[in-house]
């Protein structure tokens, strides 16, 4: 079982198709505040050197700038946190088994549950947009353990998360009837944890 935290960063490109009320597709990114991800893993040793494992994950990010360019390049400021729940099953190969230090690869597949929370555009689309939506993910990664006794591990990792892209739509609570405008993100997002792992 391991137990971990740290920052996730994400940079993610942004669609969203004409609607009723605007004739131009936007293309574009969304940045964000540096984030903090939390994470919980339990696995079993297949044989020395391999394991499995599921890990259930927490993320939170603040939204802070659309940029797009309908007519020329434009920074729209963004407002309202993100939040991503993860649950991955996870493959790991570990070098030196028997050593002190142990650096291993991992990949995984998995669901990711994104939630916007009241995130407002400020001119792109003077909306707010509450709304989730869960799509299936895949992940690659890398890391160390290093052996602090017979049964604990301090451990740190980075790996690199990409997914089908999520559906979203803004609302326009103060223009009523207008309707709503859907739009996509690109789901990917680079973690860096440490934390600890415990062997029973």
């Amino acid at each position: 079982m391991k137990g971990g935290a740290g920052p996730i960063i994400g940079d993610n490109d942004f669609t969203s198709e004409p609607t009723a009320f605007r004739t131009q597709r936007i293309d574009g990114t969304i940045d964000y505040d540096t984030g903090y991800a939390i994470a919980v893993e339990a696995g079993v040793y297949l044989t020395p050197n391999w394991r499995a494992g599921l890990e259930l994950a927490y993320a939170k990010m603040e939204s802070e700038t659309l940029n797009q360019g309908v007519f020329a390049p434009y920074r729209d400021s963004l407002n309202g946190d993100i939040e991503a729940y993860n649950v991955f099953a996870e493959t790991a190969y570990e070098f030196g088994p028997s050593g002190v230090f142990r650096p291993y690869v991992k990949a995984g597949v998995g669901a990711v549950h994104i939630s916007l929370d009241n995130v407002t555009s400020s001119a792109t689309f003077l909306g707010v947009a509450d709304d989730s939506d869960t799509v299936f993910a895949g992940r690659i990664g890398a890391g160390a353990a290093l052996a602090l006794s017979e049964r604990f591990d301090l451990i740190a990792e980075y790996d690199f998360t990409y997914g089908e892209d999520a559906e979203f739509e803004f609302r326009f609570p103060t223009f009523p009837g207008t309707g709503t405008a859907p739009f996509e993100v690109e789901v990917a997002a680079h973690r860096v944890l440490a934390g600890i792992r415990a062997r029973f």
